[in-house]
């Protein structure tokens, strides 16, 4: 029974290994194609595009192409001979790959390639001899890979190479030669990478090179490179830690020619982060040389002691421009090396560090500090004392300094006085050198307000010319006498005649829509004086060929109802509200205005019944007046 399902297993198992082998080959298969035969696109002649195709191989077909394109796909590292068979390849592209090494030899019998591309890989390493076969690269791109370290002779043999670009990269240092060999280098990009020092003989040999970009590094002083760059028009060393001292002082010489010599074209500002009295400030604009100030070795213990089996730290607090660099010889002369794994060592700020001390470490430690100024020295003894023969009372610390030695006073830098203001351009007398980023705030902030100004300007033009000026002092003709608005019954019609322009002007800015909007027409000013139209124009007037007398006309009850209708219209008129009666007294009716004007005794109308009223009262009013003078 057992054996019989051990069996059973066995057979399972085995099925299963099968099928996933099966299934992983189908895959596989489908995903990474194997190299046989691959035929790559050639929709141009002498063009083979296999790009994107997950391939782990260089295909062998197309061998009379002239350009390979083989980006984005899963190729790790180039062999010996991997391209033997295109002898006529120009251009190679094996960009956005997975290339981890290049074996020397691999591009072999290329002698035609002038443009080779191999950035977004994940190189570390230029080994000596990688391009070996390829003498007529002109243009090649190793940009935005993981390259910390290139040999030297990597370049070997590449005397028509024009452009190299490294930059983004991992590099931290070009070492003496690095870049030998290339004799006809043009442009060299090695901006955005690590570096953090540049050897005396970085650019040896680069008689042709033109433009150099440093930019975006960690250097903090640069060699003397000019005596092997003469053709340098060029140079982008911005963003680095660059100390203005006498060890830049070529570069601003080389920038400030005096005796019309090459000027040496730097295009963005080099800011300089020491010594303080010059930090912050563009090299560029400086006209004063740049200074060096020796070592000096401050506050030093001459005398330290310690108990057997305890440690200690011996301070080498030493300054100067540029910062020195400090070292420990041991009391037999041998240097002290930073080694984690020793027991005397030195630390990282320049201090003696001696661990489980003993007595054969007691002796003179000597301390030197140099920079370009100069150097400076100074000895400590070192006393280690058994424990068990010393009395506990009277040594109470582990550690005893006795004695400093204050060094010698450090001179301080001289430079003009505009460089010891907190701005630069507080010196109307002097040089205007500001800091490029004040310049650059300064210069927005002006442009804005100078912006302002000019749309505000335009704009109040715009707003009087929609809105012309109206007089204060509204005032309305009312039977040919000027009264004021605040003399008049209609004071609510006169407020918004008052409005401030500088308020009206606000308005028009906080209320887009009023700003588009056009506005009304001010009402034009009905004519005071009152003007009587002909018959002609008048519509409603009757001509009779003959003017009845009153007498001769009837009065029956329509009439009478007419009249009674008139004289309660004219009650009503003449309770009207000022522009209601601008209204009637424009009207050309003319037996309306009849009716209104019929306390005027010089009046007479054309219309026949309206005179016949008029003489009727006039009549009444007479005979009263006769009556009155009777009595």
């Amino acid at each position: 029974m057992i054996a019989a399902t051990m069996e059973c297993f066995t057979a399972r198992r085995t099925f299963g290994i099968f099928c996933i082998v099966v299934v992983v080959s189908l895959i596989g298969a489908g995903r990474i194609p194997s190299c046989v035969n691959i035929a790559c696109e050639d929709d141009e002649p002498g063009t083979a595009r296999c790009n994107q195709r997950h391939l782990r191989c260089i295909p062998q077909n197309h061998v009379d192409a002239k350009f390979l394109d083989m980006h984005g796909n899963s190729l790790t590292s180039l062999i010996e001979g991997s391209f033997r068979h295109m002898v006529h390849l120009q251009k190679l592209d094996l960009s956005m790959n997975k290339i981890k090494s290049i074996i020397p030899g691999a591009f072999v019998g290329l002698t035609n390639l002038t443009n080779l591309i191999l950035k977004f890989n994940k190189l570390f390493t230029i080994n000596r001899g990688t391009f070996n076969g390829a003498s007529h690269l002109t243009n090649l791109d190793l940009s935005k890979n993981n390259i910390t370290t290139i040999q030297p002779g990597s370049f070997d043999g590449l005397q028509n190479l024009k452009t190299l670009f490294l930059h983004e990269n991992l590099i931290n240092r070009v070492s003496d030669g690095t870049l030998f060999g290339l004799r006809s280098l043009n442009y060299l990009a090695l901006q955005n990478n690590h570096i953090q020092s540049l050897a005396p003989r970085s650019f040896h040999g680069l008689t042709k090179l033109q433009t150099l970009q440093l930019n975006g590094n960690k250097l903090r002083t640069l060699p003397n490179f000019k005596i092997y760059l003469p053709s340098l028009k060029n140079l982008w060393v911005a963003d680095n830690n660059i100390q203005c001292d006498c060890r830049v002082e070529f570069l601003r010489r080389w920038m400030n020619p005096k005796n019309g010599g090459v000027s040496l074209t730097v295009r963005h500002p080099i800011l300089c982060v020491a010594p303080r009295v010059l930090k912050g400030r563009d090299m560029r604009l400086f006209g004063f040389p740049l200074q060096c100030v020796g070592p000096s070795i401050v506050k030093n213990p001459k005398q330290v002691m310690a108990l057997t089996g305890r440690s200690l730290v011996v301070p080498c607090n030493a300054t100067g421009v540029p910062e020195p660099t400090v070292m420990w010889m041991k009391p037999e002369g041998s240097l002290v090396t930073s080694e984690t794994n020793q027991r005397v060592t030195m630390t990282s700020d320049g201090s003696l560090r001696i661990l489980q001390a003993r007595k054969e470490d007691s002796g003179n430690y000597t301390c030197r500090a140099q920079n370009a100024g100069g150097q400076d020295t100074t000895s400590v003894a070192v006393v280690i004392l058994d424990e068990s023969h010393v009395n506990q009372d009277s040594y109470n610390s582990v550690t005893s300094y006795e004695g400093y030695d204050t060094g010698q006073h450090l001179p301080e830098l001289s430079y003009p006085d505009i460089y010891t203001t907190p701005h630069g351009c507080s010196n109307p007398s002097a040089t205007p050198i500001c800091d490029a980023t004040v310049g650059v705030i300064t210069t927005a902030c002006v442009t804005f307000i100078t912006t302002l100004a000019t749309c505000l300007a335009f704009f109040y033009i715009w707003y009087k010319r929609q809105n012309p000026s109206k007089q204060t002092g509204y005032k309305e003709h009312i039977d040919d006498v000027d009264v004021s608005c605040d003399e008049t019954p209609m004071r609510h019609k006169c407020v918004g005649r008052r409005k401030s322009k500088i308020v009206s002007v606000i308005t028009a800015i906080t209320m887009p829509a009023y700003m588009y909007t056009k506005p009304a027409r001010p009402k034009k000013k009905p004519n005071r004086s009152f003007r009587m139209g002909s018959v002609e124009d008048n519509p409603r007037a009757e001509i009779l060929p003959s003017v009845p007398s009153c007498h001769s006309v009837s009065s029956s009850e329509s009439d009478k109802k007419t009249i009674d209708t008139a004289e309660e219209s004219l009650d009503t008129d003449m309770s009207y509200e000022e522009g209601d009666m601008n209204e009637s007294l424009d009207s050309n009716n003319l037996y309306e205005n009849a009716l209104i004007l019929t306390t005027d005794p010089n009046y007479s109308a054309l219309d026949p019944m309206t005179r016949c009223i008029m003489n009727d009262t006039y009549e009444e009013t007479d005979a009263q007046r006769d009556e009155a003078t009777l009595l």
